[in-house]
């Protein structure tokens, strides 16, 4: 039985493009990310941000991905571009264009170390809970072949 997510894919394409895929882009951006903030000689602090987290009785993992991974997308971080293009390319979906007209406008005040710090951060809390999400959504995946 095929079980077909928003963004026209299916749960077994998804759980195969993690495994085969993205798992690769989210570590080489995790390093790229820590190399940034080790070179900075600036670390994230233990700060909750508020994201969507999945959990194992979720049933729209895809749509917190997909709202996870636009948020990294505002970021415009190079350490995150390939795995943002390889995300939105895996679950067939754009993001909304009025979110990035509305990140545009950061203040200004903060010094560009200290804002690109944070958009780093940002960022790596993000990747984590992609990650998880992407765990579930693999385990859904091999159930559903079962």
């Amino acid at each position: 039985m095929t079980n077909v997510l928003s963004c026209n894919r299916t749960l077994e394409d998804l759980g195969s493009d993690y495994s085969e895929i993205v798992t690769k882009d989210i570590n080489l951006a995790m390093i790229g990310i820590t190399t940034t903030t080790l070179l900075n000689k600036s670390s994230c602090k233990e700060k909750t941000l508020k994201l969507q987290k999945c959990t194992s009785d979720d049933t729209d993992v895809v749509r917190k991905i997909h709202k996870m991974i636009c948020k990294m997308k505002h970021l415009r971080l190079n350490q995150t571009n390939d795995l943002v293009l390889t995300v939105l390319h895996s679950l067939g979906c754009r993001c909304d264009e009025k979110q990035v007209r509305k990140s545009r406008h950061l203040r200004k005040r903060r010094s560009a170390n200290r804002q690109k710090t944070k958009k780093l951060c940002k960022a790596e809390a993000i990747l984590s809970a992609i990650t998880v999400c992407y765990q579930r959504l693999s385990v859904k995946a091999a159930l559903s072949r079962n």
